[in-house]
């Protein structure tokens, strides 16, 4: 009896811990999606911050340069992990002329780690 009570508590050990690896398991990673609708080239440059960062520098934690190409989408993922960031952007027609500029909150949805952004024939970006 008391043989089987210690392989009953090993058994029970051993299972409470496989539950532990479930738990830390790595987090969702953010990818980042630039999708270009135009016949043009461009070239985005985003900044990407936590909105509680005491100064500009200490806040960013990501920043790219992106080339689309005509008709082409640029996809870069797992960049960050999933949360809440100040996205600040400039978009560039054919890597100079400045098209577009601002910046947007992004707010993860439920259970979607994507932050896609469209370029327009007019070289405006809009986000999905």
């Amino acid at each position: 009896m008391k043989r089987r009570r210690a392989i009953l508590g090993v058994t029970a050990a051993v299972t409470g811990l496989a539950g532990c690896s479930a738990l830390s398991s790595s987090p969702s990673m953010l990818t980042i999606a630039v999708i270009n609708h135009d016949d043009t080239d461009y070239t985005v440059e985003l900044a990407v911050f936590e909105p509680d960062g005491a100064s500009r520098s200490e806040a960013r934690v990501y920043s790219k340069s992106i080339p689309v190409k005509p008709a082409g989408k640029a996809i870069y993922e797992d960049v960050l992990e999933t949360g809440r960031y100040l996205v600040r952007y400039h978009v560039y027609e054919e890597g100079s002329h400045l098209t577009d500029e601002d910046h947007t909150h992004y707010y993860p949805p439920e259970g979607d780690d994507d932050l896609a952004f469209d370029i327009d024939s007019t070289g405006t970006i809009t986000t999905r």
